[in-house]
C-alpha cells in the first residue's frame, strides 16, 4: 500500500516507513510514532477505504468556503482558513446533501464545533459559555456564543424541536468530557479513567446523529429501533478512529499524546503504546464493518459514504498530517 520512496527504510519487520519524522522535536515521542508504523497497526485503516474515490461536490464546497469566512468576519470569530476548508471537506465527504443551504448549515456546525474545541473549550470559562448558551441562557453575549445560537438556529429548518433538543444534549456532553480532559496535564500518575473522559468528550454521538438529516430512513424518532442499536459501533467508529488518526500530529504537538486515550491507557496497563494503539485501530475496524452490516437496505448507501467520507477526510485532511507518514495520500484541498 505504501509507494516506495528514497527517503524511506525499512529493518524488514514491514512495508517502507520514514527514516526519520523530523516535524517531531522529541526523541522519544519519534520512537513511539516509529514503533506504530513498523506494527502495521495504521496500514488497517487504509485498507478499509483502499480504491475508495469519492465525488464531492466541489462547487458548493467552494460557495460555502466564501460564506463562511464572511460570516466568520461578520461574526468576529477568528479561525485560519485552512482550517475551515477541512472542515468544508469532511462535510462535503460524510454528509453530502444536495441542499445548499442545509450543506451550509452541516459544514458550519462541523467547522464552528471543531474550532470552538480547539481553543475555547481548554478551560472552565469556555465550557461554560457553551452550557449557558445550551440552556438558552442570551446573557452570554461574547461573539463565539452569537456565533453558536447562530449555528444552532440555522438547523432549525431541518429537524424539530426535540431533536435538535437531543443534539444540543449531545453537545453538551462532548464540553464536560472536554473540561475532564483539560485536567489530564495534572493528572501524573495517571489516575483519570481515559475510557470514561473519551466516552464523553470525543463528540461521537454528536457526529453520529448528523445522518438524521439524510434520509427519512435515518430519522431520530422515526428509527429510534436502529439508532438504539446503531448508536454504539458509530460511536465507537468516530472516537476510536479518530485516535487511531490523530497519533501521528498529536506526536508533533507533544501533550496532546501523553492526553489521548491510547497513550494514557498504555500507561494505566503497562503495555507499548503501539499495542493500545493497536487496540484503538482494531476496534475501529470492528466498528466499520458492524456499520455497513446493519443499516439495511434503504440506510446502508447513507452509512458507507459517511463512513468512508470519515476514514477517507482523516487520511487526506491537511489537519491529521498523514502526508508526512505516507506521501502517497495527497492533502485534500477545494480545487479553487
Amino acid at each position: 500500500m505504501v509507494s516506495s520512496d528514497s527517503s524511506r527504510c525499512t529493518d524488514g519487520s514491514g512495508p517502507e516507513r520514514p527514516g526519520r519524522l523530523l516535524a517531531i522535536n522529541d526523541e522519544d515521542r519519534e520512537q513511539l510514532v516509529m514503533e506504530v508504523l513498523r506494527s502495521g497497526h495504521a496500514d488497517k485503516l487504509l485498507s478499509l477505504i483502499e480504491g475508495y474515490q469519492p465525488e464531492p461536490r466541489w462547487e458548493q464546497a467552494e460557495r460555502i468556503a466564501g460564506l463562511l469566512a464572511e460570516e466568520r468576519r461578520r461574526f468576529g470569530i477568528s479561525c485560519p482558513p485552512e482550517a475551515v476548508e477541512d472542515q468544508i471537506l469532511m462535510s462535503a465527504l460524510m454528509t453530502p446533501v444536495s441542499d445548499d443551504a442545509l450543506a451550509l448549515s452541516l459544514a458550519r456546525f462541523n467547522a464552528h464545533t471543531v474550532n470552538t474545541d480547539d481553543v475555547r473549550l481548554r478551560g472552565h470559562d469556555g465550557v461554560k459559555e457553551t452550557l449557558r448558551v445550551l440552556v438558552g441562557d442570551d446573557a452570554v453575549a461574547t461573539a463565539r456564543a452569537s456565533y453558536t445560537r447562530h449555528m444552532l438556529d440555522a438547523l432549525q429548518p431541518f429537524a424539530d424541536p426535540a431533536f435538535l433538543a437531543v443534539f444540543s444534549i449531545f453537545l453538551g456532553n462532548a464540553v464536560v468530557g472536554a473540561l475532564w480532559e483539560g485536567e489530564y496535564p495534572a493528572d501524573v500518575d495517571f489516575a483519570v479513567d481515559p475510557r470514561y473522559v473519551r466516552d464523553k468528550s470525543g463528540y461521537g454521538e454528536l457526529w453520529a446523529v448528523t445522518l438524521c438529516f439524510l434520509d427519512p430512513s435515518l430519522d431520530f424518532w422515526a428509527n429510534a429501533g436502529f439508532w438504539a442499536h446503531a448508536m454504539q459501533p458509530l460511536k465507537t467508529f468516530l472516537e476510536a478512529g479518530n485516535d487511531a488518526f490523530s497519533f501521528y500530529k498529536e506526536a508533533v504537538h507533544g501533550e496532546d499524546l501523553s492526553a489521548s486515550e491510547p497513550y494514557r491507557t498504555a500507561r494505566r496497563r503497562d503495555v507499548p503504546y503501539h499495542v493500545a494503539y493497536g487496540w484503538a485501530v482494531d476496534a475501529t475496524v470492528r466498528a466499520y464493518h458492524k456499520i455497513l452490516r446493519i443499516g439495511g437496505p434503504q440506510r446502508t448507501p447513507f452509512l458507507k459514504t459517511f463512513a468512508n467520507g470519515y476514514l477517507y477526510w482523516h487520511a487526506h485532511s491537511r489537519r491529521y498530517r498523514w502526508q508526512e507518514i505516507y506521501p502517497e495520500l495527497k492533502p485534500l484541498v477545494l480545487p479553487g
